[in-house]
């Protein structure tokens, strides 16, 4: 059954089993890389309490303010770890970036993937200058 029986504005010529899939490759990746901001906040912060409010923090106080911010922040706000939605896969927008029109999917994949790995370097040195004192 294609994807379009679901969601009708969805333009991935997928059926429903790839539609899975691909939610549950968001999903996975959108966990690594809210795995890379934990390790970068259990880092920085000693107590363990605050890095477990603040991590909760990054992705439910988007969340909270989205229907504050404006469209474009909004869109950024989808780029974070765990805080979009595994359906925006489907999505039809395409993003203008440094004048490339880039399909959202391919952004809601790999940005926060590449989040997480940037703030894995930050963390271990982080936790290498502890480790020295």
């Amino acid at each position: 059954m294609p994807i379009q029986n679901i969601k009708l504005m969805a333009i991935a010529p997928l059926n429903m089993l790839q539609a899975e899939i691909c939610e549950y490759a968001f999903t996975l990746l959108g966990a690594i890389g809210f795995a890379g901001i934990v390790m970068l906040l259990s880092a920085a912060v000693k107590s363990n309490v605050l890095a477990l409010l603040s991590a909760l923090a990054v992705v439910y106080v988007p969340m909270l303010l989205e229907s504050y911010l404006p469209f474009w922040l909004q869109k950024a706000k989808d780029l974070i770890p765990l805080v979009g939605s595994g359906t925006d896969i489907f999505r039809t927008n395409t993003l203008c970036i440094f004048g490339r029109y880039i399909w959202s999917p391919y952004l809601l994949v790999t940005v926060p993937v590449l989040i997480g790995l940037f703030c894995v370097p930050f963390a271990v040195k982080s936790w290498s200058r502890r480790l020295k004192v």
